[in-house]
């Protein structure tokens, strides 16, 4: 079989997939003062644990989310959300 003839086989999917588990916390529903408290507390978090850091360069918090769809022809339809956050503090010690 040459390649002109060689065709690509599209996985028609499993005939069941299990459920997932609805995501139990949205983290796009918190707010920006709640984000910024967060970052506060942070902030304050570091100098407390550690006198020798003299200022915080930077504290920072981020959340996204978003749906991931898997579809093809023969009919698989599959969606799943998610949403996930991260936060940092870059102190500065002397």
């Amino acid at each position: 079989m040459n390649e002109a003839e060689e065709q690509d086989e599209i996985f028609a999917g499993e005939e069941n997939y299990p459920e997932l588990p609805p995501v139990e916390t949205d983290l796009n529903e918190v707010s920006a003062a709640q984000k910024l408290e967060a970052c506060m507390r942070l902030d304050a978090a570091l100098r407390e644990h550690d006198p020798r850091v003299t200022r915080v360069q930077a504290a920072v918090v981020s959340t996204s989310g978003g749906t991931s769809y898997l579809r093809n022809t023969y009919g698989l339809r599959l969606s799943s959300a998610d949403s996930y956050g991260f936060m940092y503090c870059a102190g500065v010690a002397q």
